[in-house]
This record gives structure tokens, sequence and C-alpha cells, in this order.
């Protein structure tokens, strides 16, 4: 016992301190955000058996993610009709959060599992456990990781998961029954959120390149009838849902909020022309971006996991606009990116990922006339269970500074303390980006045999 305590004992404490305070001891805690607010709105209208598309005011996300939330809800009622004694302290809220937690968990295992094959000279070898549960608990323990699940309570471990586990499994064990179900994980990534739909264009290049065009056709089928067959039903029901999933701005003003300083700076007319110039620039890139990681691909000169990478990376650079929680979706790239490959721009963009989710959802308050350590809300069942402390008085002054600065126009606090926090992500974002895509091409140029690791 006391061998394997001596062995196993750091890692037992990072995924305890991992799970159960950053997961399940502070999602508890703190309900949640306006995200978990409208999950619990949803659930309630699965629950009443109503139209969703209809019968909500709120902008609904593709049907996978609430057919996950109908399911989940089913065993809520199975728990609240066989267990009342631990769903009541429980609370909807909570019960939901777990959702997010196991899908995380996979994520980190699927990374564990892949880093420690691609660190071994034989695929085939012992899979080392020691390394495998380390490098799932250093991935558990990343703010940006348990702050969007824990403390925002967002579904986007889903797609995220769908969309690696795709493409890390085209590349380890890539055969004919891999490359079905990489597509199907592809087109249900697409069913909960929409923009995973883009990496199906390289990865059905891919497998029409490698295996048989049976076999691509198979793919294409399943990657694009999940989401035809669950979008345009919804346009013909209510063609303004799918127009609205399709434009969304979680931070408006365009890359990232960029139009917001433009009109701080400049006007509101220059914001409008930030804002379309950037929808344009964004459409685009990604047809460039496809096209040329499809032909680097076609030709043998990129592997299907570093043409995903590229892709995934330069989606959220060139993005209109980025909610907090859809970082997530870049989180496990960068994650493997910086172990496994040792890019340099891609430990930056990670550190600096975590300080600006930390600063925004801990540190620095949303409402500053309860200025708080920690995002927490009263409004819908399971509200937060405590109070965090207050804000430090030097913390309190120089928010009242900014606060004073931005106020000039009459800007409000909140979207410009997160541009002024993005600013330095989008920045390491796009040098990375731009390394990624000058190694490509020098490579691309200077040999035509595949790219190794």
């Amino acid at each position: 016992m006391q061998e394997f305590w001596r062995k196993w004992k750091y890692i037992v404490l990072m995924g305890f301190v991992a799970i159960a305070v950053f997961r399940l001891y502070l999602g508890y805690i703190f309900g949640g955000t306006m995200d978990q607010v409208c999950h619990l709105m949803l659930w309630d209208l699965i629950s009443r058996h109503r139209n969703l598309y209809t019968d909500s005011y709120i902008l609904v996300w593709p049907p996978f993610w609430w057919i996950c939330l109908g399911l989940w809800s089913s065993l809520w009622n199975l728990l609240v009709d066989t267990v009342p004694m631990l769903a009541g302290p429980m609370g909807p809220s909570f019960f939901l959060k777990l959702l997010y937690y196991v899908f995380e968990i996979l994520i980190a295992l699927t990374l564990a599992k892949y880093i420690v094959m691609a660190e071994s000279a034989n695929l085939q070898c012992k899979m080392n456990r020691e390394r495998f549960l380390k490098v799932a608990c250093i991935y558990l323990l990343l703010p940006a990781t348990w702050v969007i699940t824990s403390l925002h309570g967002n579904f986007d471990s889903i797609p995220a998961f769908l969309v690696i586990f795709a493409f890390l499994l085209l590349e380890f064990e890539s055969t004919e029954t891999s490359a079905l179900f990489a597509s199907a994980l592809i087109g249900l990534a697409a069913m909960s959120r929409t923009f995973p739909a883009i990496f199906a264009f390289i990865l059905l290049v891919y497998i029409f390149r490698k295996f048989r065009w049976t076999t691509g056709t198979f793919a294409c089928a399943l990657c694009i009838a999940p989401t035809f067959l669950s979008l345009y039903p919804l346009y013909l029901m209510n063609p303004d849902v799918v127009v609205r999933r399709l434009s969304y701005q979680g931070i408006p003003g365009g890359w990232w909020g960029l139009g917001g300083l433009a009109r701080l700076l400049v006007s509101d007319q220059f914001t409008g022309k930030v804002i379309r110039f950037n929808y344009v620039v964004f459409y685009i890139a990604m047809l460039l971006l496809t096209v040329f990681l499809c032909r680097e691909i076609w030709t043998g000169r990129s592997r299907i996991l570093q043409a995903g990478l590229l892709m995934a990376v330069g989606l959220f650079c060139f993005a209109p606009s980025i909610s907090n929680q859809n970082f997530y979706f870049l989180i496990p790239w960068a994650f493997w990116a910086a172990i496994v490959w040792k890019q340099k721009s891609a430990h930056v963009f990670l550190w600096f990922l975590c300080i600006d989710l930390a600063l925004i959802y801990i540190a620095l308050p949303t409402d500053l006339k309860n200025p708080t350590w920690f995002q927490w809300t009263y409004d819908f069942p399971q509200a937060s269970l405590q109070q965090p402390i207050p804000s430090p008085a030097w913390l309190l002054k120089a928010i009242a500074w900014l606060t004073c600065i931005l106020k000039r126009d009459g800007l409000d606090y909140n979207p410009f303390i997160q541009l002024l926090l993005r600013m330095p992500v989008w920045i390491a974002l796009c040098i990375w980006f731009i390394n990624m895509l000058k190694f490509k091409i020098y490579t691309s140029k200077s040999t035509s045999s595949p790219l190794e690791h």
C-alpha cells in the first residue's frame, strides 16, 4: 500500500483537485451564467413537450444538443422518482453540469491515450498508465477547461470531443471502419454546433484519397446527412432560427469585438464597416484555407491531424465573433500541439487563454454594483449557494478608473473589459496560425513526402 501511494499519490491528488474541487464542488456552489439559465428553460420546454423553435424566444442551438438535453432530463426525472433525497439537494442545474463533465473527461482520456501513443516509438507497446493518467489530469487542471464547464456551465465540451476524437482516430487508427465512425462523429458535431461542419471537407478528402470510393460515399452520407436532416426541417418550420444560428455574434463587433474598439475610437458607422468587412474576410479566408488543406491532403503532403489543427486555429483566428465558452473547442487542439508537437505558440496561447478566462469569470466582476470574486446568479433553480468574497479594494479602484474612461461615449463596462482581455489572446492565436502556415508552405515546397510529426 505504501509503495502504491508513493508512486501514485501525485496523480491521485491531481485527479481529486481537478474533478472533486474544480468541478463537483465549484459547479455545485456556483450556479452558472445566462447560458445555464437558457439550458434549463429548454429543459423545461422539453419536459412539457413544447416546440423549442416556435415556443421559445431563446436562440435555440442545433438539435443534437437539445436531444442530449431531453435524454439527460429523463435521467433526472428517474432520479427524482427513485432517489428524491439525492435529487433535492443536487438540483437540475448541477445535474446538467454532470453531462458536461462526462464529455470533458472523455476528452482528457482520449487525448491522454493518443499522446502516450505518439510519444512511444512502438505504437503497439503496452500503455504507460502513469503517463496516461498524468496527462489526463493536467488537461482537467487547466483553468480554461473547468472555468467554462463549472462556472459558465456550457456544453461546448460535446462538439470539442466529437471533432478531436474523429481526427485522432483517423490519425492513429486509420481503417475503413474508423473512417466511417469519424465521419459520423463530425456529423453529430455539426448537429451540436454549426461551425464543426467545415471540418467535413478535409476529412472527406482524406477518406476519398486513402480508401475506396465506396467508403468515401458512405462517409459523405454520414457526415452530411445528420446536418442536413436536422437543419432543413427546422428551416422549413422557422427560417429565422437557422439564419440567426449561422450569423450568431457572441461578442459583437467583428474579430472578437474589435468593432467595439472602432466605435470607441472612431464612430458607429466605422464599426458597421468593420463588421461587414470581417464577415467577407472570414468566408474568403475559410474558403482559401479549405482549398489549400484539401490540396495538401490529396497530394499526401499533410497528415490529417495537422490539417485539422490548422483549420481549427484558422477558424478561430478569422471568426467574426467568439463567445467565451466557444474557446473550449480549441483547447484540446492547443493542448495536443503544446505537448506532442512542442509548438511554443500553442503554449503561449494556452497561457493567455487561461489567464483571460480566469480574470473574466473569477477575478473581475460583471456587476459593478455588487463586485465579487466568481460570477454567480440567483435567477434560476439551483441558484448559487454561497456568495463569493468581495473583490479587493485595489481592483475596484482600477475598475472604476477604467469604467470612467469607457463611459465617455456611453459604452458599457462589461463588453469592453472583455475586449481588452481578449486582444492579447487573439494576437497570440494569430501568431500561432502564421507560424503554422509558414511552416506548412515551406515544407510543402521543400518535400513531396508526407510530413512527420
